[in-house]
């Protein structure tokens, strides 16, 4: 019995191994497929090591890791494949590159074919590149949550987040951070400035954002743009602001009152302006607030600090106030955008003077006033009363009112009329 039990055991043990022997490999191939964004691309089984199949920044090894894929699978889509540089792993060696986005900071990269799944050393049913070449990373045109005309750029972010500057150089000092890759971030406009070095990268072309920490407005270097390009590919230079409308005549003076201050004999749609002004003082200021595509408070953006609530208030920034302001008063909205949108439009229209901070003593009510260290870099904008106050929108969490200026920060004035 127990002779035979065992030949049973063996005889089961056998059609188990054989069961589970190993066939013979089926090719691994990239199907054709759409991203989430419905964009053409091919889902191409991986596989995937500790700490994630790398993203090079090139087809070669000594490109450096710009990111990771960390599923493995048929998870991961790419554009194409093209060949370059040997890599090796795993006693693997290939010369094939696939195109991708990686999946820690939605970086656009190079994954080698040694970490195909499949048997070949080349990405089987992968497009080649120069017969499928894959879309160009570049800056696309939309509106953020506000409904502002904003650009949306490709980016990569390193371990801490990219960097935002306070200005065009690197020595100004870090005010914000992005932490999130790919197309999630929006930007407004470039400028030229200083030399930035990440890894082998450089660049003197510098992008206009918000950060995610602390809403800081800022500058970030295009060495962080995904395209191969050393510039912000598609977004607008910040110096070409089409022309505003021409504002009206002045209409003459008037006298009157606004903000508890007496105006006498000054132009009419300056009083205008900021009686219109001072008569959202019953809203407090709400971070992106009033840039909708019509003048007027709006919800504003919740952002890392002061302003963690904002999305939930209702009211204005600074330049959404003067922009309301200066509509009620004209007519039209001819300062519409943040404010070194603002300040190019305000010096590009038809008006009576403009003052710089030498020239304080000059200042006269309804000058509009800037603050920053330069145009593109303006971060507060504000409309003079009279007597070293202004009336302005300027902190989460206070209503809009009258407040003394920052003499020393004080960039310039333009007055309309």
């Amino acid at each position: 019995m127990r002779k035979i039990l065992s030949v049973l055991l063996a005889f089961v043990a056998g059609v188990t191994a054989l069961s589970l022997a190993p066939t013979a490999a089926q090719a691994a191939t990239c199907s054709h497929g759409t991203s989430g964004s419905g964009q053409s691309v091919y889902y191409c089984p991986i596989w995937i090591p500790a700490g994630g199949a790398p993203v090079y920044a090139s087809t070669s090894t000594g490109s450096g890791v710009v990111d990771h894929l960390d599923t493995g699978g048929t998870a991961n889509w790419f554009y194409c494949k093209q060949d370059g540089g040997t890599a090796t792993a795993s006693g693997y060696s290939s010369k094939s590159w696939a195109k991708t986005v990686g999946d820690d900071h939605g970086a656009t990269g190079w994954v080698p074919a040694v970490y195909f799944s499949g048997a070949e050393n080349y990405w089987n049913g992968l497009p080649d590149c120069a017969s499928a070449p894959p879309p160009g990373d570049v800056c696309t045109k939309g509106t953020n949550s506000s409904g502002a005309t904003v650009y949306y750029c490709p980016i990569w972010v390193p371990s801490g987040g990219t960097p935002i500057y306070s200005s065009t150089n690197t020595g100004s000092g870090v005010v914000d951070h992005l932490f999130i890759g790919g197309k999630a971030n929006w930007f407004t406009c470039k400028a030229t400035g200083g030399s930035a070095h990440v890894s082998s990268y450089t660049s003197n072309s510098w992008a206009k954002t918000v950060g995610d920490s602390a809403g800081a407005t800022g500058w970030v270097p295009a060495v962080y743009f995904t395209g191969a390009e050393n510039y912000w590919k598609g977004l607008p230079d910040c110096g070409t602001v089409p022309p505003p409308p021409p504002p009206p005549p002045s209409g003459g003076t008037a006298s009157g009152s606004a903000c508890e201050t007496t105006f006498t004999n000054i132009p009419a749609r300056a009083l205008a302006m900021i009686q219109q002004a001072c008569s959202q003082r019953n809203y407090i200021y709400s971070w992106d607030g009033g840039h909708a595509a019509s003048p007027g408070p709006t919800y504003g953006a919740c952002v890392d600090g002061d302003a963690w609530n904002d999305c939930h208030v209702i009211g204005y920034d600074c330049s959404g106030l003067v922009r309301y302001a200066y509509f009620k008063a004209t007519g039209t909205d001819g300062l519409n955008g943040y404010t070194w949108t603002q300040w190019a439009k305000a010096h590009n229209m038809p008006h009576k003077a403009e003052l710089t901070n030498a020239q304080q003593s000059s200042l006269q009510p309804g000058d509009i006033m800037w603050f920053g260290p330069s145009g593109p870099s303006t971060h507060h904008v504000a409309i003079y009363l009279g007597g070293g106050k202004v009336i302005n929108a300027f902190h989460s969490t206070e209503h809009i009112g009258v407040t003394t200026y920052n003499h020393t920060d004080f960039l310039g004035a333009v007055r309309v009329w």
